[in-house]
């Protein structure tokens, strides 16, 4: 698995057996912010289910400047979460 620097300055892994990046080149927290915390319009108080946590891009951003957010993550590859103390944000 490769660190990459997106776009935005954020971090992201590529899985290269599967050639395939956990998120966008051009920005990962962007793109968490465009494709899901918009899209959900996320409000204070709500409960999310997110599967395929990954990195926690989208958990983080939803709970970002929100109050009493919780949040149940779901992900089956143990190698990106072990990359999560990799990451600063």
């Amino acid at each position: 698995m490769k660190k990459i620097i997106s776009g935005d300055g954020s971090i992201t892994f590529h899985q290269e057996d599967i050639d395939e990046s956990y998120h966008s080149r051009s920005g990962a927290i962007e793109e968490s912010m465009e494709k899901y915390v918009k899209p959900a319009q996320i409000k204070d108080g709500f409960k999310i289910l997110d599967v395929c946590f990954g990195i926690g891009y989208n958990s983080l951003c939803a709970i970002h400047g929100h109050k009493g957010i919780s949040v149940i993550g779901l992900e089956i590859d143990p190698e990106i979460i072990g990359k999560i103390p990799d990451i600063e944000v």
